[in-house]
């Protein structure tokens, strides 16, 4: 359905239950915003500016189109909610990061059951959280959300938190190389490290699966994440 059909601006105007979703997409299009992480933002501008960023409408404005030069966004994004991966999108960058950290998890998860030393447990337990540290050990969804691939590529790495770091951002971009470039963009500015060697102009290799990992860890943990 295209964003500028007659039954999309009908519903806006008369404020149907679709009309709030297209509010949040208009936002979450134009909004740099929306999508950059802590991180991003403290090595963008000073910190003291920050809690004006969602307080004052023309700091906002001033910020994104700020952050839209400097991120180098250069294509808008298409009205496309029966995506199954359009909500994903749009989550914040720290739940969308987390999210993703667990899914890379699930491909190493016999190699993070076989930990034993303490300061590694400890720093994994730190990067993932404790709630998706425990699920992903005692979790039935191994074999389900399981990427052969990521787990080969990774297998022989010396840090493992490194490595689960790298794989979500692999995954990431596998499930995401089949979306328009507006969406990598949002992506790439929401999970820093993705696609760092250029958006993709067509579905990466391990795509259909990561997607369907990502889809369905989302549905299983979107609620507590």
């Amino acid at each position: 359905m295209s964003f500028w059909s007659d039954e999309v601006l009908t519903s806006w105007m008369k404020g149907a239950p679709e009309a709030s979703l297209l509010e949040e997409w208009l936002s979450w299009n134009i909004s740099p915003l929306q999508h950059a992480s802590k991180a991003t933002l403290s090595s963008l501008f000073p910190i003291s500016l920050q809690p004006l960023f969602l307080s004052d409408d023309r700091v906002k404005a001033y910020i994104n189109r700020k952050l839209r030069a400097r991120l180098l966004w250069s294509s808008t994004v298409t009205w496309t909610p029966e995506d199954r991966l359009w909500e994903i999108a749009m989550i914040a960058p720290e739940r969308f990061e987390k999210l993703a950290l667990l899914g890379a998890s699930f491909s190493m998860k016999s190699e993070i059951a076989k930990l034993i030393d303490g300061t590694t447990v400890r720093k994994l337990r730190s990067r993932l959280g404790d709630d998706a540290f425990q699920f992903v050990l005692l979790g039935a969804g191994g074999e389900k959300y399981f990427l052969e691939s990521l787990h080969h590529a990774f297998l022989n790495s010396s840090d493992i938190t490194e490595a689960i770091v790298e794989g979500a951002r692999i995954l990431v971009e596998q499930a995401f190389s089949s979306k328009e470039r507006g969406t990598q963009e949002r992506i790439a500015t929401k999970f820093p490290g993705c696609f760092a060697q250029g958006y993709q102009d067509a579905p990466l290799p391990w795509s259909l699966k990561a997607e369907e990992v990502i889809y369905q860890l989302w549905k299983e943990v979107g609620a507590w994440l």
